[in-house]
């Protein structure tokens, strides 16, 4: 009994930690990738654009005005001789050119989606935002495919888990 009401009271009080393997799931599904999601966060594909998909969480009460998101965005980079090692390294370099107050707290080869890809998380200012990032960064086809969760630094924590099983539940179909 004294499991259960502690258990009630730490999904009172982060409710992204109570449901995370009892929610509702949707499914995603474009021609060449295939993602779950939370029911209650808000899915949305884009043809035409280096944006293929957006699942963006809810808004948590009234003074939540930033939505964290999960999406993947594709970089067709034809002719410039990149790979994966060269493209990350690069991109990684400018991160602190492009935050204020940058720190990358990851920045390892992993495997993910059945690929090999390096996973990349990271924060700073952007504009006055507190933004942080993780993402994974596959490279095939001279282009960059970038799955990223990005979230207010302050809820990044807050929708962690739930943006990691977002995250790992990403396939690709080819």
């Amino acid at each position: 009994m004294l499991t259960g009401i502690l258990l009630l009271f730490c999904s009172f009080f982060n409710p992204a930690m109570d449901t995370i393997d009892n929610r509702e799931w949707k499914t995603l599904e474009m021609n060449d990738f295939k993602i779950d999601y939370p029911a209650e966060w808000q899915g949305e594909s884009f043809e035409n654009s280096v944006q293929e998909f957006t699942i963006t969480s809810p808004y948590e009460n009234e003074e939540d005005y930033y939505a964290d998101f999960v999406n993947l965005a594709i970089l067709k980079l034809p002719g410039l001789n990149k790979n994966l090692e060269t493209y990350v390294t690069e991109f990684s370099r400018d991160i602190p050119f492009i935050y204020q107050k940058a720190m990358i707290r990851t920045n390892e080869k992993a495997v993910r989606a059945g690929r090999e890809c390096y996973i990349l998380e990271y924060a700073g200012v952007f504009n006055d935002f507190p933004i942080a990032y993780r993402q994974y960064i596959w490279f095939q086809n001279e282009s960059a495919y970038t799955l990223s969760f990005t979230a207010q630094q302050g809820s990044f924590e807050h929708w962690e888990s739930v943006a990691t099983k977002i995250m790992d539940s990403f396939t690709f179909k080819k």
